[in-house]
């Protein structure tokens, strides 16, 4: 829902059907339900009043069909308190009926009958995330035509799995070492080799590799179906062989 994003989108793919999918909005619902719930905590607080949201966050933030006995205990015991925090919940849970509709038509009836109900709840998180929604009907209602069939849920995943790699290697000098480390980690490839000395990091052709994240050591080439990508990776093995055999003190067997 970032608007620069949505400019180039709109420029550069004018004739697809852009979908504002389900993952994308779901979370900016939780972050908001969220943001109630901790300011009500503190108000709670403050007041004097028995602290009833406490451990209350994934209570609130899960799927009732996802939640621990525990948690559903404590959240029958919520719901029976006039909260801001379950009226937010309440709205929530009522809004992924929306999900169950097939034509656009209807589900576009049902978004603005519910915007129009949380723009009078008087919750200002929840009211920001309604206007937004209205703002963004048209990209929303996208998914109905697209019939539910795009999630952006597994492109989020790639990004923070990328994220992850990038960060735990304390970056990389090259972008060849970014694209392989990323090879080796996202395919779930395995490790050949072993360390038994910490802290060694090899430096060769500008790939700083630690041993804790040693991202392109020894890549199971036969896991790999692409032929090019196969090709790649066993240059780069044979290489980092050939370097890491120059310091064999510090492998294990």
């Amino acid at each position: 829902m970032w608007r620069a994003y949505l400019k180039v989108i709109a420029k550069k793919a004018a004739g697809a059907i852009h979908v504002l999918d389900r993952f994308h909005i779901m979370q900016k619902m939780n972050k908001a339900i969220d943001e109630v719930r901790a300011s009500e905590t503190k108000r709670l607080k403050a007041d004097g009043y028995e602290p009833v949201l406490k451990h209350s966050r994934w209570c609130l933030l899960k799927r009732p069909e996802n939640l621990t006995d525990k948690q559903t205990v404590k959240l029958s015991e919520l719901l029976k308190y006039n909260l801001r925090s379950v009226r937010a919940y309440l709205l929530r849970e009522d809004f992924q009926r929306f999900w169950r509709y097939v034509s656009p038509g209807w589900a576009a009836r049902f978004l603005d009958q519910w915007c129009l109900r949380t723009m009078r709840s008087k919750i200002e998180p929840l009211k920001k995330v309604a206007r937004t929604l209205r703002n963004h009907r048209e990209l929303i209602l996208n998914w109905f035509r697209a019939k539910g069939a795009i999630s952006a849920g597994t492109i989020e995943g790639l990004n923070n799995k990328v994220k992850l790699t990038t960060r735990k290697s304390y970056g990389f000098r090259t972008y060849e070492a970014i694209e392989t480390a990323l090879y080796h980690n996202l395919a779930r490839l395995h490790l050949a080799f072993g360390f038994k000395a910490e802290g060694i990091r090899f430096l060769r052709r500008g790939l700083m590799i630690d041993p804790q994240n040693a991202a392109i050591l020894a890549v199971q080439i036969l896991a790999v179906k692409d032929e090019r990508l196969q090709e790649k990776l066993k240059e780069h093995r044979e290489a980092m062989k050939k370097w890491v055999l120059e310091d064999s003190r510090t492998l294990g067997e």
